[in-house]
């Protein structure tokens, strides 16, 4: 099995286990992909609870029940973009990590977090300056190079009802 697909298992394992959902489904459309919708839960009542992953860099492993990093726009040489915390629909962001245990066996690290979009967006919308920072991070893309600008949240800040923590 494929170390991504490996991960997506134990994801949508730890979502049925915490959330009860009868189904989950991976949207491959790019239409729901942009609006956030990387998991949609389909729950027993009929309802759906829609899920966008954010899967931080190993690299920051050290992070992970530290802070979490908000995207809140790119500058493009033609101008800037809002990042997907001002246009991302989903109910929920799931982040996690991760990483390589000491025998080389790959781990999903066992702390995640769900933002309540309801809930955390007025919040965030009321401090992310505070947090806002250019990253280091850039890429380059068909129509050029741009630079991502991130708040990096400190889990401590965030208002308790906006979080859950997932037993993985």
């Amino acid at each position: 099995m494929e170390q991504s697909e490996e991960w997506a298992d134990r994801i949508d394992e730890a979502l049925a286990f915490n959330f009860g959902s009868q189904r989950i489904e991976r949207p491959k459309d790019m239409g729901r992909q942009r609006r956030g919708f990387d998991r949609i839960l389909h729950m027993r009542n009929n309802s759906v609870i829609t899920i966008d992953l954010k899967k931080r860099n190993p690299k920051y492993v050290e992070h992970y029940d530290k802070d979490i990093a908000v995207e809140t726009g790119h500058e493009f040489a033609t101008g800037l973009k809002e990042g997907w915390v001002w246009k991302v629909e989903c109910q929920f962001i799931l982040y996690y990590w991760t990483d390589v245990d000491s025998s080389g066996k790959r781990i999903l690290l066992p702390i995640a977090y769900q933002n309540d979009m309801a809930n955390f967006r007025p919040w965030f919308e009321r401090v992310c300056l505070e947090y806002e920072t250019p990253s280091t991070y850039g890429s380059k893309s068909k129509s050029g190079n741009w630079v991502t600008f991130n708040a990096f949240v400190p889990v401590a800040d965030i208002p308790s009802k906006c979080l859950i923590r997932l037993i993985l």
